[in-house]
């Protein structure tokens, strides 16, 4: 979807973020594959850092599994389709739709959160 790509673009260019996979697709892929997909939808190639584990948790639990492990990780935000995020802050969880992907409003959202680099 060129909008989401788009806007996944501008989230990254304006706060430097980078990206732990949380997605059903990390069953599948490795962080490599990720960085590789990346580059050739036009992202950087470098922004993908890691997968969560791959647990029996809900994906909130999964990713605070993942942010307990990375105490350094001081500046975070998820961004998910999911609506299964406990125990994650709603102030750092930005919903989206699987029908719509991310939208202006969402990555408005996530670099509100995540500041500007």
């Amino acid at each position: 979807d060129p909008v989401s790509i788009f806007e996944l673009y501008r989230v990254l260019n304006e706060t430097g973020a980078r990206i732990v996979i949380s997605s059903d697709w990390r069953y599948a892929n490795d962080v490599k594959t990720f960085n590789e997909r990346f580059m050739l939808a036009g992202l950087m190639s470098d922004r993908v850092i890691d997968l969560t584990p791959k647990t029996l948790y809900n994906r909130g639990q999964e990713i605070a599994l993942w942010l307990s492990d990375h105490p350094e990780i001081t500046e975070w935000a998820a961004v998910d389709d999911d609506i299964k995020m406990d125990p994650l802050p709603r102030s750092r969880v930005v919903q989206t739709t699987w029908e719509q992907g991310m939208q202006p409003s969402h990555a408005d959202r996530l670099i509100n959160i995540l500041g500007k680099a």
